[in-house]
């Protein structure tokens, strides 16, 4: 398949399980450094919606390929991004998408997301590299 699609399921899921993270405050972190805790639910016949997209593998540099969905239950109190599921009574629809537009980031959030690349990629100084005091300090 090689188009972009948006998808929906509604209904009733024999079982669903979901991930997310807690609320992040600004300066936001890297999704890597807060997915570090983030909490997994599963859920057994659970009312919801399953909303998302499929990106055809050619997209995989600009969104990761395959299908990327999140849940909601019908009362609004759980949900996530879906890791697993099995259906049980769902309605499926779906849309081929005929356009993508991609807004970028403004620059000064762009600058500081790659302030914390280049951070994370820094070589950690060994104890040998570290200059040793001297008198005067």
């Amino acid at each position: 398949i090689n188009s972009v699609y948006a998808i929906m399921i509604e209904g009733t899921f024999a079982s669903i399980t979901t991930r997310s993270v807690p609320a992040q405050k600004k300066p936001y972190p890297p999704l890597a450094i807060a997915a570090e805790s983030q909490k997994t639910q599963k859920m057994i016949k659970m009312k919801g919606t399953a909303v998302g997209f499929y990106f055809p593998e050619y997209m995989k540099e600009l969104n990761f390929s395959g299908l990327h969905i999140h849940f909601i239950t019908s009362d609004n109190k759980k949900g996530g991004h879906v890791l697993d599921f099995t259906t049980d009574s769902v309605t499926l629809k779906f849309m081929e998408a005929k356009d993508f537009y991609m807004i970028l980031p403004n620059v000064e959030t762009a600058r500081f997301l790659d302030s914390i690349q280049a951070r994370k990629s820094e070589k950690p100084k060994e104890p040998a590299d570290i200059p040793a005091a001297t008198a005067a300090e």
